[in-house]
């Protein structure tokens, strides 16, 4: 009733339609998207995100949340209920902060990134409430956040949603493994998503000092420009355009007539054919030269631990064509735990998805740059990412996005 007495119009709609509470709780350390952590969870309606039930349960009149700027009917609402387990955010976080430490953590982000989209989250789809949650790791530890907070909340100059293709569909053996990992992140002894009790933000690989170490390793180690992400993500694109070549080859052979044109309709269609058939050739042939010289590329990476091993009875001569200067850093980047947290727990879910492979690359080796173009990620079993959408755009973050080389 004292609530009711306030005059709220958000807090009077959410009393009247909820019809249960998740007790949240709230932390401001890094502003990127999202500080909520579920604690208890009780029936949730169907009507209001977590955020208003939130507001609701405190019976509070949050000022620091403008919960007016997340309208049901809006279309960061309408592409929330459309979100699934594995679609990925990818955000151009504000270099602006009153925190020196922050910004310098932001531009070295930026720099060993090569990119403004500096940090990655992805979405877990919570069965039990039917509502999208965004995990991901930043400087204040793993965090498991409600869709509409991580959007209110988050400073990021633009924000990128990547969905999953439609025909993809994660077997349910897959969601209880990602459910299982993101527990193990959010909390050590927690079963499920809900179960989840604090974030680790306490936690030593998540202070100032090991980001600023892993970033300064970063700058010397150079991760964009020897990635194996990129050029594994290459390898497997091209395989799908070469079996979708092969169709096309056989499709216009297929098309040859069975004798020799007569009429001049006859003759102009088989000019057509011809010179389409010569086309595609063509296109199928430069793919599978690419392929071999993305392979042999591969190799070459995949060889400088071999030639860390022999160096003391070859020198520098393991059987890479790779510069020493190069070798050096790709072995520094293979030595590191981790640079980006973020991007690497990322790709652990997606890895449980049997989205991307679990072999190579490792997890340790995406940025969140990789994330940003489909063609340069190693998707297995028929995933795609359909075309972004920019839910927050400065009207050159499309541009940013598409520039975006073999070793970029």
């Amino acid at each position: 009733h004292a609530m009711a007495a306030s005059g709220c119009r958000w807090l009077r709609l959410a009393l009247a339609r909820s019809a249960g509470i998740l007790t949240v709780s709230m932390a401001m350390n890094d502003r990127v998207g999202c500080a909520l952590t579920p604690m208890t969870t009780m029936p949730s309606s169907p009507f209001h995100p977590p955020a208003l039930r939130s507001r609701a349960a405190t019976g509070k009149d949050d000022d620091d949340l403008p919960l007016d700027e997340y309208d049901e009917a809006s279309v960061e609402a309408e592409i929330g209920r459309s979100l699934q387990t594995g679609d990925l955010l990818i955000f151009d976080r504000n270099i602006v902060e009153k925190d020196p430490f922050a910004l310098t953590v932001r531009l070295l982000s930026k720099y060993v990134n090569g990119s403004g989209f500096d940090h990655v989250g992805i979405v877990i789809r919570d069965i039990e409430d039917d509502y999208p949650y965004i995990f991901e790791v930043t400087t204040s530890g793993p965090r498991l956040t409600p869709y509409d907070e991580c959007i209110i909340r988050s400073s990021a100059r633009e924000i990128v949603i990547k969905r999953l293709h439609g025909d993809f569909h994660p077997d349910p053996e897959d969601l209880k493994r990602v459910d299982a990992l993101v527990s193990s992140y959010v909390s050590s002894s927690a079963s499920s998503i809900h179960d989840s009790k604090e974030n680790r933000i306490s936690d030593p690989a998540y202070t100032w000092s090991a980001t600023m170490n892993r970033l300064l390793l970063g700058v010397v180690s150079d991760p964009v420009g020897s990635s194996r992400v990129v050029v594994s993500g290459r390898i497997e694109h091209l395989r799908r355009k070469i079996k979708t070549l092969a169709k096309d080859v056989n499709k216009w052979e297929s098309l040859k007539p069975s004798k020799t044109p007569e009429t001049k309709a006859e003759k102009q269609d088989e000019f057509v054919r011809r010179r389409r058939l010569k086309k595609v050739v063509a296109e199928y042939r430069a793919a599978k030269t690419e392929i071999l010289r993305c392979r042999a590329e591969l190799n070459q990476l995949n060889a400088v631990g071999e030639v860390g091993q022999q160096a003391e009875g070859k020198g520098d001569k393991g059987g890479s064509q790779l510069g020493i200067w190069t070798q050096f850093k790709v072995k520094m980047l293979r030595a590191q735990p981790v640079i980006f947290p973020g991007a690497a727990a990322v790709a652990e879910v997606l890895i449980q998805l049997r989205v991307l492979p679990a072999d190579v690359p490792l997890a340790k080796e995406y940025l969140p740059k990789h994330f940003l173009r489909s063609d340069r990620l190693p998707l297995l079993h028929g995933a795609e990412y359909m075309p972004d959408v920019y839910l927050r755009s400065s009207g050159k973050g499309g541009e940013r996005s598409k520039t975006f080389s073999l070793h970029g």
